[in-house]
């Protein structure tokens, strides 16, 4: 490692003008003119001050020159941190540092565990261990069985992200079985949606840039030729009206959304019966047979929350389907604008594969939809709509931002998917 540094810095320093240009008049000092102490001792310094240009030249802000620096500097705030944030060894050593990556926003640190040691202490004092490094917020996850990894940021990657053209922009067909590109991450790549053999449940705050959220999700669906929608809009349909030429069913109605769920619910039970009879436990993608059905749901607080007998029957006939849907074929998409535990019991909300959780105002609504990340879903600013963490079953979360589609766009996607039917 050490040769492998000696001979970058050996290369750095004689692709540079100044460092070429010092060396000749070192070499030929020593060789030709060794009366000249003091011409010696000058072009000594001149070859010590292009070493250090051409080196931050050559690696750059990003490179091993900063990167040093960020080094040394965050391990020597790691020694005196960990042990007052209870994240030391037994004998008060902290835990060896095994990287430490910087980029533009921030820094990642690789920290070796202690036995008897757990992400979770580090989860715990997130909070207290961004405070103690100097930055906005610290975020840990774990890279294998050992280690701990603390994402640093200094700024919000989101907050200056340029979202290009959302991808399913320009194609006139897709397969629901393919992951919908939903938005850019932190690290700049996209993030995809499962929907093919899934669920999902989306909630935020009004403003927060969930119905766009959720119209990237719902104009996939209806790009696939093979797809059958059905869908629910309790607003009166002025949300989901625009695909009232495409789906099967658009309930606008309690009484009629009833029908759909139950109906949805019918051919659950239908195509299990057809499992049976094959020997198979589940419809795989792309069976002609058995099309994928696909059940869409705004605004679902006005379906489960209202305390009515009937609100309280479709909300059982939604766990059902949600539960009993996925091996069948049948992807629910529910969206709410007002999370709360009568809207989204405990038992609805763990039944749904993928959770999008946007910006919520009360920390009640962000446990409603996602507990693991409740306190980051209520730190979402406002002038960020479309800015979500989406969780998986295994409660992993990845925060993005979503793609934005006006109502132009909307309709011209969905005028593609009517086109690929015909």
């Amino acid at each position: 490692m050490i040769l492998a540094l000696v001979v970058r810095v050996c290369r750095a320093w004689w692709r540079s003008r100044v460092g070429r240009w010092a060396t000749v008049g070192v070499v030929w000092l020593m060789w030709f003119d060794h009366s000249s102490n003091s011409g010696r001792l000058l072009l000594m310094l001149l070859a010590v001050i292009g070493v250090g240009i051409a080196v931050w030249r050559r690696c750059g802000d990003k490179g091993c020159g900063a990167a040093l620096v960020r080094g040394w500097w965050h391990r020597r705030l790691w020694r005196e941190n960990a042990g007052p944030l209870g994240l030391a060894g037994p004998d008060g050593q902290a835990g060896r540092v095994v990287s430490v990556v910087g980029d533009e926003w921030g820094t990642t640190s690789t920290y070796r565990l202690w036995p008897g040691q757990g992400p979770a202490a580090f989860e715990a004092r997130a909070v207290e261990l961004a405070h103690a490094m100097g930055v906005l917020t610290a975020r840990v996850s774990s890279p294998g069985p050992g280690l701990v990894m603390v994402r640093y940021l200094t700024g919000d990657p989101l907050g200056a992200v340029s979202l290009r053209p959302w991808p399913l922009m320009s194609v006139a067909r897709w397969q629901l079985g393919d992951a919908v590109p939903s938005g850019v991450g932190e690290d700049g790549r996209v993030v995809t949606v499962a929907l093919w053999s899934s669920s999902v449940l989306l909630a935020g705050s009004p403003g927060s840039g969930k119905s766009a959220t959720m119209w990237l999700l719902v104009l996939a669906a209806m790009l696939d030729p093979s797809v059958r929608l059905m869908a629910v809009d309790l607003k009166g349909g002025v949300e989901l009206g625009l695909v009232a030429s495409r789906a099967e069913r658009l309930a606008t109605t309690l009484d009629d959304a009833v029908a759909v769920i139950d109906d949805a619910l019918v051919e659950v039970s239908g195509r299990y019966g057809v499992l049976r009879e094959r020997g198979l436990r589940k419809v795989e993608s792309g069976d002609p047979s058995m099309p994928p059905l696909v059940v869409v749901i705004d605004e679902l607080a006005e379906l489960t929350g209202t305390g009515s007998k009937e609100s309280k029957a479709a909300g059982e006939s939604l766990r059902r389907l949600v539960a009993t849907g996925r091996a069948a074929g049948v992807t629910v998409i529910a969206a709410t604008q007002k999370p709360s535990s009568d809207v989204v019991p405990t038992g609805l909300r763990d039944l749904f594969a993928t959770r999008i959780g946007l910006r919520c105002g009360m920390r009640g609504q962000a446990e409603t939809i996602a507990p693991e990340i409740a306190g980051e879903l209520t730190k979402i600013p406002a002038s960020q709509p479309g800015t979500a963490y989406v969780v998986d079953e295994g409660g992993s979360w990845q925060r993005f931002r979503a793609w934005y589609l006006t109502d132009d766009m909307v309709r011209q996607v969905a005028s593609a998917a009517e086109a690929a039917r015909s």
